[in-house]
């Protein structure tokens, strides 16, 4: 599932790229053909991240703003490609946006339209996003000091922690050294604040960085393990203590724990059921591999999921040392040319509740 940072940064990129413009607007798979008919030829006036969900706003004059709202789900993508070397559509494509030499394409999981008022009803339904400067910790401290639900599951309820995905949870947690299993109701206003400021740590730093990186550099060093990106997650050991890393299933999802560095508290919660070492997996979204961030600069970091930017390189171009090193493009399918990568460079605003990046 794609998580809040990388959505934040397609917002980043779309508000410099596409913001601004009308563009003629289709839906090649016609799954979105009356939103489409409805953005075609407007204005693309701005784009906002809540969460794990996109809004984008097209005006005219004299009407009410159209609102379109994206959830990329597993595997969406929204991508910007020059006109002149863009690839056909695909039967996946929902939303072809064309003008000013380039082609944006999109693909995802929930495509729909309407107008302010269903921005403004779901964003009433999603909770507090650690990336966004708006986030209110006291409100959502009230909710969760009231809950019986564990705050492994509140961490991943998009009603309470807005953005947060399995990677996250396991690696707030960790860095909070909070047990999943400890009630939100147990829980002190000392560790909620550790658990938030987690949060917000690792997702800012995911949002400016562009990859899911949860371990402090110099705490990484001094473990003698330079290459650490994350603690727990995916992990038979812990990545501090060397410790046991358990695994066990919470509604679906495979939450993690270090024992030692997680100790639960009997007096507060359960020990999981059939918890176990973890059964680990080559994890598409957590892979280690070098990329660039948002200021584009090289970083070894985690490949991300595949709802990113991208565009096309010119023919014979050479290509960035991260793929080179096997983490980027292949030759694809279409004669031969350099499969899509990540469109980088410096990014311009940050959509609206986005904190800037770091000077």
């Amino acid at each position: 599932m794609v998580e809040g940072h990388s959505v934040h940064r397609i917002a980043t990129q779309h508000t410099r790229r596409l913001c601004g413009r009308s563009y003629k607007a289709s839906s090649p798979n016609g799954r979105f053909a009356e939103g489409a008919r409805l953005i075609n030829g407007r204005s693309f006036s701005r784009i906002e991240a809540v969460g794990k969900n996109l809004f984008a706003f097209f005006a005219a004059a004299g009407q009410a703003d159209v609102v379109m709202h994206v959830h990329f789900g597993m595997s969406g993508r929204w991508s910007v490609e020059d006109a002149a070397k863009a690839a056909p559509a695909k039967d996946t494509t929902r939303l072809q946006l064309e003008g000013h030499g380039i082609v944006s394409s999109l693909s995802a999981m929930t495509v729909q339209h309407g107008g302010v008022e269903m921005f403004e009803k779901k964003r009433a339904e999603l909770g507090e996003d650690p990336i966004r400067a708006d986030a209110d910790a006291e409100a959502l401290w009230e909710r969760v000091s009231r809950s019986k639900k564990t705050i492994g599951l509140l961490l991943m309820d998009q009603g309470f922690f807005a953005g947060v995905g399995n990677i996250y949870r396991a690696e707030i947690l960790f860095v909070a050294s909070v047990h999943p299993n400890t009630p939100g109701k147990a829980l002190s206003r000392a560790e909620f604040d550790r658990v938030w400021a987690a949060s917000v740590k690792l997702m800012r730093r995911g949002y400016e960085e562009g990859s899911i990186l949860t371990v402090d550099k110099a705490e990484a060093l001094a473990l003698g393990r330079p290459g650490l990106r994350r603690w727990i997650y995916n992990s038979a050991k812990c990545g501090r203590c060397n410790g046991r890393v358990a695994s066990w299933d919470v509604a679906g999802r495979t939450c993690y724990a270090c024992a030692a560095c997680q100790p639960l508290d009997p007096s507060r919660a359960e020990e999981a059921e059939a918890a176990a070492p973890p059964k680990l997996f080559n994890s598409h979204c957590a892979g280690e591999g070098p990329r660039r961030g948002l200021r584009g600069r090289l970083e070894p970091s985690l490949n991300p999921p595949r709802a990113f930017l991208c565009r096309r390189e010119p023919r014979g171009a050479t290509r960035p040392a991260c793929e080179a090193a096997g983490g980027g493009a292949a030759r694809g399918a279409h004669g031969g040319r350099p499969r899509r990568r990540r469109q980088e460079g410096r990014a311009g605003e940050p959509p609206p509740g986005a904190p800037p990046p770091r000077g």
